[in-house]
């Protein structure tokens, strides 16, 4: 996920005029300071008098440090997990309603535990923890864009797992709940440790970086037809589209100031276009549903 930030920052920086503006925002919990823009609420809810869930800087054999320092996520920061335990935490999140966002589902974990005896759920929630989502299961409204977290058995290298969310941009609050679980059987191990937790990709404020002539892309969010207009037209362009993982996935070129461009093929995901040609350029992202 940092590779995929990392490119479209770059790109855009490329692009983007001598004013200088963020073109791209994440809200990403470090455990270290505010994560996300003003105007939005998050809060990490740890409940329970014997939850063994710990923000604090891992001491464990296995969880010897956070993935970015000093702190993370963890069931205890430095002994082993009981038996006969279920913990959670939930964090709980409301994205400004206005802005063009779409929710995820990402980060970076380690587990150690005993396999498929004790393990890990991830959950999520639209209407305050009414009832839940399972994560891992659900094929219509979670689209996973690296392999599933496995939440059991020894992972013991840092691990990435991200995941677009679908038919909740309209929903201004979300609810996810990490738990994890033992049974009665003592291992001496050290559970589940997660760090930088994703929530949403922000998106707004994105067009037409780096263009002294006005080009537009709509619409956005996109279904199957995006439209790429240009103000001042003088000769053909390149339209190249790009996904999350900046993998060129669609090139096609402009030869008139209005023309449509099929993306009926692609994915459901965040997607930059990038507009060039003679002195016009100009990069956006939009969101394919």
């Amino acid at each position: 996920m940092k590779k995929s930030i990392l490119f479209f920052a770059v790109l855009l920086i490329s692009l983007i005029s001598v004013e200088g503006q963020n073109p791209f925002y994440s809200c990403m919990i470090n455990f270290e300071d505010n994560p996300c823009w003003e105007g939005s609420y998050m809060n990490v809810d740890i409940p329970g008098s014997n939850n063994i869930w710990n923000i604090c800087t891992p001491h464990k054999t296995v969880f010897d440090s956070a993935y970015s320092s000093p702190h993370a996520i963890l069931t205890d920061s430095a002994g082993t997990y009981p038996v006969n335990s279920t913990s959670t935490f939930i964090i709980k999140f409301s994205k400004l309603q206005y802005c063009m966002c779409a929710p995820v589902l990402g980060g970076f974990y380690k587990f150690d535990s005993d396999t498929l005896k004790d393990y890990g759920r991830i959950e999520i929630s639209t209407d305050h923890g009414a009832t839940w989502l399972d994560a891992l299961t659900d094929t219509v409204n979670i689209d996973w864009r690296t392999p599933k977290p496995v939440l059991t058995g020894r992972i013991h290298q840092w691990r990435e797992f991200y995941a677009m969310l679908w038919n909740y941009s309209n929903i201004d609050t979300l609810y996810y709940r990490f738990t994890f679980s033992s049974d009665s059987i003592e291992t001496n191990q050290q559970g589940w440790l997660l760090d930088d937790i994703k929530l949403i990709e922000h998106t707004e404020g994105i067009q037409d970086f780096g263009s002294r002539n006005e080009i537009s892309i709509y619409p956005n969010p996109a279904d199957n037809v995006i439209t790429v207009s240009v103000k001042a037209f003088t000769s053909a362009m390149d339209v190249s589209v790009y996904d999350i993982l900046g993998q060129l996935q669609l090139k096609q070129t402009l030869y008139k100031n209005k023309q449509d461009i099929d993306i009926s093929g692609l994915s459901k995901g965040i997607y930059m276009v990038k507009v060039l040609g003679g002195n016009n350029s100009s990069a956006s992202m939009i969101i394919k549903e």
